[in-house]
C-alpha cells in the first residue's frame, strides 16, 4: 500500500509541476523516483540491449 500511495503522490506532484511548466516529467521521475527505480544502465550495457 505504501508504494501505491507514494506513486500516487509522485504522479500528482508531476501533474502539478507539468501544469506550472517548471520541469518536464522525466526529470521529476528521475529526481523523486530515483529511490524506487533501478539505476540506469552503463553505456556498454545499453549498446548491447
Amino acid at each position: 500500500m505504501k508504494i501505491k500511495l507514494k506513486l500516487r503522490l509522485l504522479i500528482s506532484v508531476t501533474k502539478i509541476l507539468e501544469r506550472l511548466e517548471i520541469v518536464s516529467p522525466p526529470s521529476v521521475f528521475y529526481i523523486c523516483g530515483s529511490d524506487m527505480l533501478p539505476p540506469p544502465l552503463p553505456r556498454a550495457e545499453e549498446e548491447k540491449a
